[in-house]
């Protein structure tokens, strides 16, 4: 082995001193003559056209609009992300031109549960329609109307029947926030609602009909959260809480007097919407919305002029089913 290494090293010691040309080792501190020739200026690259990444915010604009440049970062500077809270590819600036009016309408479906104190549940199906508009946009007064109609059947045991015609009007008035991590937003509102119910009711068969007319005013209290998921879905969280403030019944055929019910301040409501924007200018939109809502009508001690006690009981009211709407954006 030793022996090898000794010919192996006497080999390359005589092609270094055959070589013609002696090897040439640079030196920073030795000025060259050929280097020295070539042109500063071919030695620049144009950074300033080189894409970096992260270095300029995506910037969405509508049409019609002109477009927001965010300046290059300075290279004395390091560039750094306008939200800290979203990956590079991710950062987007909040579009000026954005649309803040949305409009949308459509159709219902709902499963009812009436369980009056003492007296027979019923059970049944309603449909309707509903509309709302809304003002939204990040970091200003959040606006809004909803109308809501839904009518249908429910019977229960002992051939008890209901007829059931459900008709809500609400009016918004809030703030939306600043978005989280640019994905999330957030608006808090509160108002002023009207409720109906309109009930023929029949406790057994063969019974004859009353009619309830029932009148609510509410105040509701409200939280809107959604966040973008994918390009194209976002999803949501709509709670509301509808404390009663004069609630009232009128019954057919007593008269046409309308009577003072018990104020029921446990009214909510709990919806998980899915909005559908599938082209790519956003402008109209899908929505479909699960949703959960209990209700309370107040249970009354009057009595009327000739001394009868109406003994009106508390009805809860379970409500579940889906919107779907079809909107648009301007």
């Amino acid at each position: 082995m030793i022996k090898f290494f000794a010919v192996f090293l006497v080999t390359m010691g005589s092609l270094f001193a055959q070589s013609e040309e002696p090897l040439l080792f640079l030196d920073a501190n030795v000025a060259d003559p050929i280097l020295d020739s070539v042109p500063e200026s071919e030695f620049k690259t144009d950074l300033a056209n080189e894409p970096t990444p992260c270095s300029d915010p995506v910037n969405i604009v509508a049409p019609g609009c002109s477009a927001v440049i965010a300046p290059a970062p300075s290279s004395e500077q390091p560039t750094t992300l306008e939200n800290p809270c979203a990956p590079c590819s991710d950062v987007v600036k909040r579009d000026p031109c954005a649309p803040g009016n949305h409009i949308q309408a459509g159709v219902n479906y709902t499963w009812l549960n009436i369980t009056p104190e003492g007296l027979n549940s019923t059970t049944g199906s309603l449909g309707g329609l509903q509309a709302m508009y809304e003002y939204r946009l990040p970091e200003t007064i959040y606006a809004g109307v909803a109308f809501s109609w839904r009518q249908g059947n429910t019977t229960g045991a002992q051939g008890s029947e209901r007829s059931f015609c459900y008709i809500d009007l609400q009016e918004r008035i809030g703030y939306s926030f600043e978005p989280i991590c640019s994905r999330w937003n957030c608006s808090l509102f509160t108002g002023f609602g009207y409720r109906h119910h309109g009930e023929d009711v029949s406790e057994f068969t063969g019974a004859s009909s009353v009619t309830f007319d029932y009148n609510q005013l509410y105040i509701p209290v409200g939280l809107i959260f959604d966040g973008k998921i994918n390009r194209i879905l976002t999803m949501g969280i709509n709670f509301e809480w509808m404390p009663q403030v004069y609630p009232t019944v009128k019954i057919s055929p007593l008269d046409g007097a309308r009577w003072i019910l018990d104020t029921e301040l446990g009214n909510i409501r709990l919806g998980i919407p899915l909005t559908i924007t599938p082209w790519e200018k956003k402008d109209w939109f899908f929505v479909v919305e699960p949703f959960f809502e209990y209700w309370q009508d107040g249970a009354t001690t009057a009595v009327t002029p000739a001394g009868l006690a109406l003994a009106i009981p508390k009805n809860n009211y379970y409500f579940a089913g889906f919107n779907v709407n079809a909107g648009y954006s301007f």
